[in-house]
């Protein structure tokens, strides 16, 4: 079933400065016609149910779907900035060692280094919190791809507490999935992460999950890294990919920021 209202209807319902006026969805709008709302929402349902896993202990990944065989934690790199002036990506075991320390899968940012320093200028930048870099989106948007029969779709869940329906009103009569205290936008389309630039302008996608739900990524709104759960041989890559950072993780693992705490 078609949806009755596709993407580039919300391009041009409101604005704001930033955008000389334009919609908020224009920026994700712009050369993204592949993303299209979804108004089925029963689509999401079986996120839903698998991320509610109650009773639950304190701190564990119930915002992620259970019952995939693995899962892994992909950490979002650094950026350093050094004499030349240019941003440059840094893994976190590399800003480990440089203060005698490693990095597990319980790692946070702020146990390797003093995050008020590197936020300064003659440092760099913390990884990205709610939004996995681009670099690492497509890499990983296209090894993901050999690991699902159906890479021509996948859907997408934003965080409605972006504020966009309030400068675009066509998203206001939009459906929206809840987990936990947490509402989505659900949306599809055919990822192609080969054209150059942001593949999502502004507003990242919390979830992203192929049709047949072979795997699911989820970057959390306030992390440093994203999470996948998948096959073994689908995490297996993932962890193995050289140009990602990705350690194994459980989904009775605590990610708040004393997770490895003894």
């Amino acid at each position: 079933m078609e949806d009755p209202l596709d993407f580039q209807s919300f391009a041009f319902l409101g604005g704001n400065e930033e955008e000389g006026m334009r919609g908020a969805w224009e920026i994700v709008a712009r050369d993204r016609e592949w993303l299209k709302p979804v108004h089925e929402i029963y689509v999401a349902d079986w996120l839903v149910e698998r991320c509610h896993r109650w009773p639950s202990p304190p701190y564990d990944l119930t915002h992620f779907p259970a019952g995939f065989d693995a899962c892994a934690r992909l950490l979002h790199p650094a950026e350093l900035l050094p004499k030349s002036r240019d941003y440059v990506p840094v893994r976190w075991s590399e800003v480990a060692s440089w203060n005698g320390y490693t990095v597990d899968a319980l790692t946070q940012f702020h146990e390797i280094t003093n995050v008020y320093r590197w936020n300064g200028m003659d440092l760099g930048s913390r990884p990205e919190e709610g939004e996995l870099p681009d670099a690492e989106l497509k890499i990983l948007a296209q090894l993901l791809q050999g690991f699902t029969l159906s890479p021509n779709l996948y859907y997408f869940g934003f965080w409605d507490g972006y504020g966009h329906a309030a400068f675009d009103p066509g998203l206001r009569s939009l459906p929206k999935f809840g987990i936990s205290d947490r509402c989505y936008y659900l949306f599809r389309g055919n990822l192609d992460p080969a054209p150059a630039g942001k593949v999502f302008h502004f507003m990242p996608p919390t979830y992203w999950w192929p049709a047949d739900r072979a795997w699911c990524v989820y970057t959390d709104i306030d992390a440093m890294d994203t999470l996948i759960g998948g096959s073994a041989a689908c995490i297996e890559a993932v962890l193995n990919h050289p140009e990602l950072e990705a350690l194994p993780i459980t989904l009775e693992a605590r990610v708040d920021c004393d997770g490895d705490a003894p």
